[in-house]
C-alpha cells in the first residue's frame, strides 16, 4: 500500500494542468417552474481519453436535468450537457500503473474540472430564463 501511495504522489508531482476546454454544450429549455420548486438530477461522468509519453487527456462529461416539483408531476424543465477536455503534461512519465492512472482520472481530474461545471451551469441556467442553479462542490471520498 505504501509504495502504491509513493508512486501516486510521485506521478501528482509531475502532473500540470495545460488547459480546460469546453467541447460539447447542449442546453434544451422546456419550460418554466410553475411554483419555484424544482429538483436537480446531475450526473457527471469522468474516464481517460488518451495517455501519451508526456501528455494525458482526460474528459469530464455532466449531464443535468432539471425537473418541476408542482404537484409532484417532475415534468423537465430543462436538459444540460456539457463536455470539457481536460489536458495534462507530465513531466517524466515513465511506466504508470492503470490503477494510477484511474485513481488520477477518479481523484484529480473531478476537482480540476468541477469549478467549470459550476459556472457553466449557473451561467447556463440564467440564459434560459432560471435562477443561478448553484451546484454543490465535488467531494472525494476515500
Amino acid at each position: 500500500m505504501s509504495k502504491d501511495i509513493d508512486t501516486y504522489n510521485q506521478f501528482i508531482k509531475n502532473v500540470e494542468l495545460d488547459e480546460v476546454v469546453l467541447s460539447e454544450l447542449e442546453a434544451k429549455r422546456f419550460s418554466p417552474p410553475e411554483d419555484g420548486k424544482w429538483s436537480v438530477d446531475l450526473t457527471p461522468n469522468f474516464f481517460l481519453i488518451e495517455k501519451n509519453i508526456n501528455k494525458l487527456e482526460a474528459a469530464a462529461a455532466f449531464d443535468l436535468v432539471a425537473k418541476d416539483l408542482k404537484d409532484n408531476n417532475e415534468n423537465e424543465m430543462f436538459t444540460l450537457r456539457a463536455k470539457f477536455i481536460l489536458n495534462y503534461n507530465v513531466a517524466n512519465m515513465v511506466e504508470i500503473s492503470d490503477e494510477v492512472i484511474d485513481r488520477f482520472i477518479k481523484t484529480n481530474v473531478p476537482i480540476n474540472s468541477w469549478p467549470y461545471a459550476r459556472e457553466l451551469i449557473s451561467s447556463v441556467s440564467i440564459r434560459l430564463g432560471y435562477p443561478a442553479l448553484i451546484i454543490g462542490m465535488f467531494k472525494v471520498a476515500r
